[in-house]
């Protein structure tokens, strides 16, 4: 990676911030002050800018037919909770500088434009573009990140050839990554699991694609593997996520090195509660076409196969006063294929 791309992705961050801070204070402008009442029904439904950011778009029609083969929906009192961001935290920015050996002084960096500020430590080798490092605690959002300029790619400029690529698997990515979870002051603990008591994880990769000199044959190659944790909800319930939101990302390269941290938790804390909904009320409002979804098409004959709680977070950009309950709802079609579907719970009497 180059001092031109370390300018341009520090580039990119500055503008994710600049988003988030553009969007807070718009918010302030035309939302109505907010009463919460613990245990009440008088506090605030998510405006229609929160729901896109969250749960995707509203429903726009009807569905003819909906058949329900999946558990009863929790029926028991549901937790709103206030989203608050993580304190700057010196102490962590210097525990993983210490971990890793990155060099260099904490320093302040500034958006005047929006008032949007942070912490880097930042250690640039021009001569070694994989010494680079990057440590940065951004206290606007909450969001910490360690990065290195190792992408991963293995490549000998004066043979014009690939080395060979030693990624760790899914299985090995897990377990060095759980490894690393104390250096974040986490454990297993502040994560979620599944019913089965299973910790939840998520996969994801990159790779490249060439003409093997040798061979002839066109290969690729898996150059980054990166497994994500998701942010255990205090009282039970699924985090759904959008971007970083409720995640913690490790992610490796060759010989097993790390080459990314990203993590950006909400604290939770209760701040109301709100009513349930029967399979008779959910069955309704998915005929009545009232959900959220991601899904551009939704077949107008479905089939619930499975219904739980969950409490969906925006990316590190999006200012989430509140972290709301909803009942993601997956379904299917009569030719196949699954759609899931977002409906919130009683907010209101």
């Amino acid at each position: 990676m180059s001092n031109l791309t370390l300018r341009r992705q520090t580039t990119w961050r500055i503008h994710q911030i600049r988003e988030g801070i553009r969007l807070f204070a718009w918010l302030l402008l035309i939302a109505p002050p907010a009463v919460v009442c613990r245990g009440g029904s008088s506090f605030p439904a998510p405006s229609e800018d929160e729901l896109e950011r969250t749960v995707g778009y509203a429903f726009q029609g009807r569905i003819a037919e909906v058949n329900w083969r999946a558990d009863e929906p929790r029926q028991t009192n549901l937790p709103v909770y206030a989203g608050t961001t993580r304190g700057y935290d010196e102490t962590l920015m210097r525990r993983v500088a210490d971990a890793f050996g990155v060099l260099g002084a904490i320093e302040v960096f500034r958006d005047a434009p929006t008032g949007a500020f942070g912490y880097w430590l930042r250690e640039l080798n021009p001569t070694n573009r994989f010494s680079q490092r990057e440590i940065a605690f951004i206290v606007t959002t909450g969001a910490f990140r360690y990065g290195t300029a190792d992408d991963g790619r293995r490549y000998d400029s004066k043979k014009k050839a690939h080395l060979e690529y030693r990624v760790p698997s899914k299985e090995e990515a897990r377990e060095k990554a759980l490894t690393l979870l104390p250096l974040l002051n986490l454990s297993t603990n502040d994560l979620e699991h599944d019913r089965h008591g299973r910790l939840r994880c998520a996969y994801g990769e990159s790779g490249i694609t060439y003409n093997d000199r040798v061979s002839g044959q066109r290969k690729r190659e898996v150059i980054q593997r990166s497994v994500s944790f998701f942010q255990r909800v205090p009282s039970g319930g699924t985090t759904s996520s959008v971007g970083d939101g409720g995640q913690v990302r490790f992610t490796f390269v060759s010989e097993g090195k790390l080459t990314g941290i990203e993590w950006f938790f909400r604290k939770l804390e209760v701040a109301a509660q709100a009513k349930p909904r029967s399979r008779q009320d959910i069955i309704k409002d998915i005929k009545a076409g009232r959900f959220w979804t991601w899904q551009q098409k939704v077949p107008r004959a479905l089939t619930v196969t499975n219904c739980e709680l969950a409490y969906p977070q925006g990316n590190s950009g999006t200012y989430q006063p509140y972290v709301w309950p909803f009942y993601m709802v997956s379904a299917t079609g009569k030719e196949g294929g699954t759609v899931t579907l977002f409906l919130p719970a009683k907010w209101r009497d």
